[in-house]
């Protein structure tokens, strides 16, 4: 099994509301509402607005980024046994990662 957490502004019926093709993104809105609970999580507050207390910075390009994302993801390993995964997305598609970490950490 596997567990998504994922965070909208929107809830999954007005996903992707008035984008190009909206018609072929509607299975997926029907699967995610079936397969998925909905928490509607109300807040006054707009947190992307605010500014981190973290120490950690991550940037989007360049040496330094990848220098960041590394210490990052080492932290979060610890020692652990790191392996590579593929997961199978169906249709004849799949995802490989090149690092797990307990099955639970990907990069």
């Amino acid at each position: 099994g596997a567990i998504l957490i994922a965070t909208s502004n929107r809830p999954p019926s007005m996903l992707y509301k008035g984008g190009l093709q909206r018609d072929l993104f509607l299975p997926f809105i029907g699967e995610l509402s079936r397969r998925c609970v909905v928490f509607r999580l109300g807040s006054s507050v707009d947190y992307r607005l605010t500014r981190s207390t973290d120490k950690i910075k991550v940037y989007n390009a360049g040496d330094r980024a990848n220098e960041d994302l590394d210490r990052i993801w080492h932290n979060l390993i610890e020692d652990w046994e790191t392996l590579p995964m593929t997961l199978n997305l169906g249709g004849g598609r799949s995802l490989v990662f090149e690092e797990t970490a307990k099955g639970k950490i990907v990069r």
